[in-house]
């Protein structure tokens, strides 16, 4: 039965970026990828990098998140020059730009303690915005009863958010993991765990059983099944999200912009990219007609310009979901060397870097990770359910 230090199941952003770091401290590294690409819902990510926006209030997740947004640059910078691929990563900012009385109300509010917390808000109209960026089409003002008193309305630009290609950081990743010594296997489901004394000692694909120490689920969607293998319950369900882009003739920089559901970015490509709907009806990973009408219906909320287009692309992927919207990263509480690497929803790019951070220190027993991950342990769940029995 061929070995190896660590099986890593997922090859989309967070399980390569988990493979990169653990092989970077010199562990043997297998990845099971599902899917012949992999990746499935990091190459459906917009690639927005900004926390703030959907931030309600302040906490240990807003604060982690943050902490990946800042360490983004230098991540991208080094994933660059390991892989010699582009990633596409800029700090252009974001413009939150209400869709009515009721959004900029509430943004006010969120930016509000976000200021008083030493973060960066600035208030613009939209004629100072399309001034700041040339060829920035922003929607007018609400009208009618609910118009603000002012003529234009305000939007809202925080400068330190940014962006980045998702698929081309996971194509990025895949070359240095390759670089790197870690045996990438696309196309090869994980289909079980063998578990003896309540530790895991290999991971199966197919006919063959790969010997490990240590198990990264980091599978996604898919997490909730591996973690049952074990015998455990980690509540990851899959949502799926779709997103569509056009092809234009803009060029950077241009920041990221939210209106109401939606919001818009511009690949380096001169791609624009509007998302994201939000549906958890199952495991169809596939675009559909409603989901589709919907983005097209608000792309010129974001940019009215987009209304005399057609979409000259459309994606859609399962994004892994909780239920109370935190990642599951950690040991499992039942199966020793079992570490879960999932749950991220939204958030896989974001948070990649910095969770593989987290599962590198972990898994060399480092003392003082016990406090980061306590937040987002999956013995969450099991205590949840003790506590209502």
């Amino acid at each position: 039965m061929p070995g190896s230090d660590v099986v890593v199941i997922g090859a989309g952003a967070v399980g390569l970026a988990c493979a990169r770091r653990l092989a970077a401290a010199g562990r043997r590294v297998v990845v099971l990828e599902r899917e012949p690409a992999g990746g499935q819902a990091s190459r459906t990510a917009a690639g927005m990098l900004v926390p703030r926006v959907e931030a309600s209030a302040p906490g240990t997740f807003f604060r982690f998140a943050l902490r990946a947004r800042d360490a983004f640059a230098d991540f991208a910078a080094a994933l660059e020059e390991e892989s010699g691929a582009r990633v596409d990563y800029r700090r252009d900012g974001l413009l939150a730009v209400p869709a009515d009385e009721e959004e900029e109300t509430e943004l006010a509010r969120r930016f509000e303690w976000q200021r008083a917390a030493g973060l960066p808000v600035e208030e613009l109209t939209r004629s100072g915005a399309a001034s700041r960026w040339p060829g920035l089409d922003l929607p007018p003002p609400w009208s009618g009863d609910e118009a603000p008193e002012f003529a234009e309305g305000r939007v809202f630009f925080l400068e330190d958010e940014a962006q980045v290609d998702g698929e081309r950081v996971v194509e990025a990743l895949l070359e240095a993991c390759r670089r790197g010594g870690v045996d990438v296997r696309r196309g090869a489901a994980a289909t079980g765990l063998r578990v003896e004394a309540g530790r895991v000692r290999a991971v199966r694909a197919g006919a063959e059983w790969i010997a490990c120490e240590v198990v990264v689920n980091a599978a996604g969607a898919w997490a909730g099944a591996v973690a049952g293998w074990a015998g455990e319950t980690v509540p990851v369900e899959p949502v799926r999200g779709e997103l569509l882009a056009y092809a234009t003739e803009l060029s950077p920089p241009h920041p990221v912009i939210t209106s109401g559901e939606a919001y818009g970015l511009l690949r380096g490509d001169g791609r624009f990219v509007v998302g994201a709907t939000v549906a958890r009806d199952g495991w169809e990973g596939a675009v559909t007609d409603a989901g589709q009408a919907w983005l097209e219906e608000r792309a010129p909320g974001v940019r009215p310009d987009l209304a005399r287009r057609r979409p000259a692309e459309r994606r859609a992927g399962l994004r892994p979901g909780t239920p109370d919207h935190l990642p599951v990263i950690g040991f499992s509480r039942e199966t020793q060397g079992l570490f879960h690497a999932s749950g991220l929803y939204r958030n896989g790019i974001l948070l990649a870097a910095a969770t593989a951070e987290l599962t590198a220190r972990a898994l060399a027993g480092d003392p003082r990770v016990e406090a980061d991950l306590e937040p987002f342990s999956p013995a969450r769940f099991a205590v949840a359910a003790e506590t209502r029995a």
